[in-house]
């Protein structure tokens, strides 16, 4: 009965939170960059993700003589995470725990540009975690959530205040 009292409350804080971030979001005016030319293309891609560059790779090996512009300065939401290992074989962590120095990652985003949305992608749990490859593995709950929105916001206000 307790555990279920104790999931109940942490996905409610959890909600509460993600709903206070949104109705807040973004915290810097966004602005849209002018075009730089106006000049046809064939295909445009808003965003520089994996899917719009996997896409750009394809699109130019299937059709070389195509104009392809991609716009990465409009991006609008970055999965924020940390993790143990390397592409391949990696185990999510805390955003506190992983092998990123998440102070620097904030920055980097700051350096280029980005105002747009940071958000916690698989955040871990914090029950019972299993031991894989020496690291601790954790389920998914909502209340991990909320620490890592908080962990965010808390390097976001940390960032503003020392510009």
């Amino acid at each position: 009965m307790k555990k279920s009292i104790k999931v109940s409350t942490g996905a409610a804080m959890a909600l509460v939170v993600a709903a206070v971030l949104f109705l807040y979001w973004p915290l810097f005016p966004r602005s849209v960059p002018a075009a730089e030319n106006d000049k046809p293309v064939d295909v445009v891609l808003v965003g520089a993700g994996v899917m719009s560059a996997t896409l750009a790779t394809y699109l130019q090996e299937l059709q070389p003589d195509w104009k392809i512009e991609v716009f990465e300065r409009l991006w609008f939401n970055v999965h924020f995470r940390n993790i143990h290992g390397h592409r391949g074989r990696f185990n999510e962590t805390f955003h506190d725990e992983g092998d990123i120095d998440m102070v620097r990652a904030l920055a980097t985003y700051a350096e280029v540009g980005y105002d747009g949305m940071m958000m916690p992608d698989h955040v871990p749990g914090m029950d019972d975690p299993q031991i894989v490859d020496g690291k601790r593995v954790y389920t998914q709950r909502a209340e991990n959530f909320a620490f890592a929105y908080g962990y965010i916001r808390g390097l976001i206000q940390s960032a503003q205040r020392l510009a």
